[in-house]
């Protein structure tokens, strides 16, 4: 008998499993920042509603610390409609509100600039936090967002740019603000070192230094400042003035005899003058050049059909047969 499927039971399953493809929601990617500003003057920092879609409606509050910083004015907003309030700003709070009718605004989204004036002693910092009071669209629902505090610093990062010794040597630094504090890149960095060995003529003599390289702050900037160092004798090209085989080779005939003749063999050498030339030494070829003995000697037969003198015969040998 066939079982009849437990259709509750699938239909469950099913309902259970659409969640997952329908109900799940996303991580919110909407940011809200101020980001971090360092001045010892008055300066405007912005707020950024980023990656959203469709804000129509927006209030946000900014607290700090009064005694360090004060808001001076709020204003450029990308809302059509813009209400600051710096009522309470001596006291170290400001609250903004923005809206837009007939739809909302999407991308990255100008929501005020804040300027600010510094009170504080260098050094100082306040943060600055960021209170999303509302945050909806143009349904009037609401936007999840992650908030991004920044900070103040009383402190002007540009005037620290320079150039600053770096180990043996030097680098020039770019500063940058960052949570209220001067920060630095490093650029054209270099330590000092020695370059490689260089040789070089000195009349008929062969020298060689090596260039020296000091790095120094000079106009602000990391810089070379090169000198040759640590210059030795290496030769001199005289000491190889002489007599040098070329490699060629010859055999002498020096004693003939009827039917074979002896010879010696020997080399040729040439004289060679040296002198020093591009940091090595080179020579030209002087004077004739000579053949002079190697100690090696041989004996030949003459070619065959050679007439070895008059053919002859010797005197009678008597010897011996049995008695």
């Amino acid at each position: 008998m066939r079982q009849r499927p437990n259709l509750p039971f699938f239909y469950f399953f099913i309902f259970i499993l659409s969640l997952f493809f329908i109900g799940i929601p996303s991580v919110a990617a909407t940011t809200v920042t101020i980001g971090d500003v360092c001045s010892e003057k008055t300066v405007t920092a912005t707020i950024m509603i980023n990656d959203v879609k469709d804000v129509a409606s927006a209030t946000i509050k900014l607290s700090y610390d009064p005694s360090i910083i004060v808001v001076a004015s709020i204003g450029n907003s990308d809302f059509p409609a813009f209400i600051p309030n710096i009522a309470f700003a001596e006291e170290g709070w400001v609250m903004m509100t923005g809206f837009k009718t007939g739809g909302g605004l999407s991308g990255d989204v100008k929501f005020a600039e804040i300027t600010i004036a510094p009170r504080g002693s260098a050094g100082q910092i306040s943060k600055l936090d960021l209170n999303v009071e509302k945050l909806s669209d143009s349904g009037w629902k609401p936007i999840s967002a992650s908030v991004v505090d920044g900070h103040f610093g009383v402190v002007d990062c540009d005037a620290l740019n320079d150039c600053y010794t770096y180990r043996t040597g030097c680098e020039d630094r770019i500063f940058y603000c960052s949570g209220g504090r001067c920060r630095y890149r490093s650029a054209n960095k270099h330590t000092d070192y020695y370059g490689k060995w260089v040789e070089y003529c000195s009349g008929d003599t062969v020298r060689k230094h090596r260039r020296f390289y000091d790095y120094y702050c000079e106009a602000k900037k990391c810089t070379a400042h090169g000198s040759w160092t640590d210059d030795q004798f290496v030769e001199n090209c005289n000491d190889h003035d002489g007599w040098y085989d070329t490699g060629k080779t010859h055999w002498v005939t020096t004693k003939e005899y009827d039917c074979k003749y002896d010879q010696k063999e020997q080399k040729e050498q040439e004289y060679r003058d040296f002198s020093c030339s591009s940091g090595s030494c080179t020579h030209e070829v002087s004077g004739t050049p000579k053949w002079l003995d190697t100690g090696k000697t041989r004996t030949l037969n003459k070619a065959d059909g050679t007439d070895c003198g008059s053919d002859y015969y010797d005197d009678f040998v008597n010897y011996c047969k049995s008695d």
